[in-house]
């Protein structure tokens, strides 16, 4: 639970896509994927840099949520790596099914 309003503190939601804009290891050298790292610890300090999909669209919404700063934002992997498991999960796909049926 803590780790899921960490994660909206910052702005990262379920049931918004994301993409990755840069990938750090934990010494801030550029990578293109976690799986260059052998550690599991390493995985999980990995900064990622995200923004949503669509967000110069999305401006006054994210505005609305009280967001203050730009895009990307920057989150340690191990911060999601719990939350999520698949690109597409139960949790945000149920919404999105149900409203395509309205």
């Amino acid at each position: 639970e803590t780790q899921i309003n960490y994660l909206e503190q910052q702005f990262i939601y379920p049931g918004i896509d994301y993409r990755i804009m840069t990938m750090t290891d934990g010494e801030g050298n550029e990578i293109f994927s976690t799986e260059s790292l052998s550690d599991p610890r390493q995985k999980k300090q990995a900064l990622l840099a995200l923004r949503p999909c669509g967000w110069k669209l999305q401006t006054q919404l994210w505005k609305n949520y009280g967001m203050n700063t730009d895009w990307p934002v920057q989150i340690s992997a191990g911060a999601i790596s719990d939350v999520v498991t698949t690109r597409f999960n139960t949790d945000s796909a149920i919404p999105r099914i149900v409203s395509a049926f309205r």
